[in-house]
C-alpha cells in the first residue's frame, strides 16, 4: 500500500474526525432522547467536513447519516434472537448495514465510481466492529441503576471509536483520487 495514500492530510483528518465525533458521541449518550439520530449526524459531520467541499455534499451527507444511523439502530432492535444477553447478530447486522449503507452513500456524494472490494471491505468491517460496539456499550451501561458512571463515560465513547474509526478511514480511502488500494488487491493475485 502506498505511503502517501495513508499519511495523506484527507485520511489523517478523517482519523482525527472520527475520533472527536466518537467522544461527542460517547457521551452524549446521557441523554437518552437523542441517541437514535444525533450519533449519525454527528459522525456524518465530522467525515463530511474531513471529506467533502461543498455545502449541498456536507448537507446531504449529515442528514442521510442521521438517517442510516437511525436505521441501523432499528435493525439491531428487530434482528431476531437480539436481546441485550446475546446482541451479537443484531450488532453484526446493525454494523454492517451502517457501513454498507454509509460506503454507497460516500461514494455517490463524492461521484466516484463503486468499487466492489471496496464496499466488501468496510461493510465487512462494520459488521465485526458493530458487534464490539454493542458489547462494549452495553458493558458500559453496566448493571441496571448502578453508580458507576465512570466505567460508562469511558466504554461508550471507545464503542463509538471502534466502529466509526476504521469505518471512516476505509471510507476516505475508497474515495481518495489516486487510491491504489483496489488495484493492490486485485494485481497481487493477478496471473503473469
Amino acid at each position: 500500500m502506498d505511503s502517501e495514500f495513508i499519511n495523506s492530510p484527507q485520511t489523517k483528518n478523517t482519523l482525527i474526525a472520527t475520533s472527536v465525533s466518537a467522544i461527542i458521541c460517547g457521551l452524549m449518550q446521557f441523554e437518552f432522547e437523542w441517541i437514535f439520530w444525533i450519533p449519525g449526524a454527528v459522525f456524518g459531520i465530522s467525515f463530511a467536513l474531513a471529506n467533502f467541499h461543498r455545502k449541498f455534499q456536507i448537507g446531504l451527507y449529515i442528514a442521510l447519516s442521521s438517517v442510516i444511523y437511525i436505521g441501523a439502530v432499528q435493525i439491531f432492535f428487530k434482528a431476531p434472537g437480539t436481546d441485550l444477553n446475546h446482541p451479537w447478530a443484531g450488532g453484526f447486522l446493525a454494523g454492517t448495514f451502517g457501513a454498507l449503507a454509509l460506503a454507497v452513500l460516500t461514494k455517490l456524494v463524492s461521484k466516484t465510481s463503486l468499487v466492489l472490494l471496496d464496499e466488501f471491505r468496510s461493510t465487512l468491517i462494520g459488521g465485526m466492529t458493530g458487534v464490539a460496539f454493542v458489547q462494549l456499550f452495553i458493558f458500559g451501561l453496566g448493571e441496571p441503576f448502578s453508580n458507576d458512571i465512570g466505567k460508562a463515560l469511558v466504554l461508550i465513547p471507545v464503542a463509538f471509536a471502534v466502529w466509526q474509526v476504521p469505518v471512516g478511514w476505509l471510507l476516505t480511502t475508497s474515495i481518495q483520487p489516486n487510491s491504489k488500494l483496489s488495484d493492490e488487491f486485485s494485481t497481487k493475485n493477478a496471473p503473469g
